[in-house]
């Protein structure tokens, strides 16, 4: 809404679908490990998992 209102678009993740309110926390996003597997899901055809879905499973084991 805030970056609606100052006519930018907002910051989002076409991978992860998140959203994001500044460029440094977009940036930093495509480091994280949540982007990394999603990723990976991607690239596997399978759906993206949110953030909370992430962080519920011990995601980062499933990349090793």
């Amino acid at each position: 809404a805030a970056a609606a209102a100052a006519g930018t678009k907002p910051l989002s993740c076409n991978t992860c679908g998140g959203g994001f309110e500044n460029t440094a926390s977009y940036r930093e996003h495509f480091r994280s490990e949540w982007h990394r597997f999603n990723l990976k899901l991607k690239m596997q055809g399978a759906p993206p998992v949110t953030e909370e879905e992430f962080d519920a499973v011990d995601a980062p084991e499933l990349l090793r």
